[in-house]
């Protein structure tokens, strides 16, 4: 993990944050929040919109001034595109809200302790990677909501995240003990899900999650899914 990861898409995503940053262009639903809430959304548009199917890795990888320019030119289209939401789920409207929630809700291992189920789980659809779940669940939202509780005890689910949140030991190895320890891990909600939410809540980790990865990988740096 550490690999693909701190030497791969951490450096990745940091370097479309660099020109994202330097061009100082943001969309006005994003304005008013943490920039790494757009460019989160803006890599997660571009692989609905601009890199669908398989088209993500088929594009050649590219050198730093040539992923330069497509990063560039993308950044172009998600600004002058109207409608960033067409084909995907995610109301662009809520998208600040919904991170500040997350991040509000998750502050410490005390405010966890003091959710309800309900609590917990409208603040966790704020990640990306675990709203997509609804794609694999019937019943719409009510579906999702029942069928994590189904599968996962309140107390597992809250000392899951308390100590991937606020644990000891590095950000990395506590997340490995979440997807591959079976008292830790959590059933329906695997490493997209655990290393987006790390990195909401850890101002040293960006959010990372398949999507993410994909739209790294079109705009030509060599990374994995």
């Amino acid at each position: 993990m550490r690999r693909k990861y701190d030497e791969e898409l951490i450096p990745a995503f940091y370097e479309v944050a660099t020109v994202f940053e330097g061009l100082g262009q943001r969309r006005p639903e994003y304005v008013d929040g943490d920039p790494e809430i757009e460019l989160g959304r803006f890599l997660g548009w571009m692989r609905i919109a601009r890199a669908p199917g398989d088209s993500w890795s088929a594009t050649s990888l590219a050198d730093q001034p040539e992923r330069r320019k497509r990063i560039i030119h993308f950044l172009g289209d998600w600004g002058a595109v109207e409608n960033t939401t067409a084909g995907d789920m995610f109301d662009a409207e809520k998208e600040v809200s919904k991170i500040e929630r997350l991040r509000t809700t998750f502050a410490s291992s005390q405010a966890i302790e003091q959710l309800s189920y309900d609590e917990l789980f409208d603040a966790l659809i704020g990640v990306h990677a675990f709203y997509d779940r609804l794609r694999f669940v019937s019943g719409g939202l009510p579906g999702l909501r029942a069928d994590f509780a189904q599968r996962n005890s309140l107390r597992a689910i809250k000392d899951t995240l308390t100590y991937l949140l606020h644990g000891s030991g590095t950000a990395l190895e506590r997340a490995y003990d979440c997807l591959y320890d079976e008292k830790r891990r959590l059933d329906g909600f695997a490493e997209a899900c655990v290393m987006e939410l790390l990195g909401w809540m850890d101002a040293a980790r960006p959010p990372i999650n398949g999507r993410t990865i994909k739209a790294l990988r079109f705009l030509g740096f060599d990374v994995k899914d």
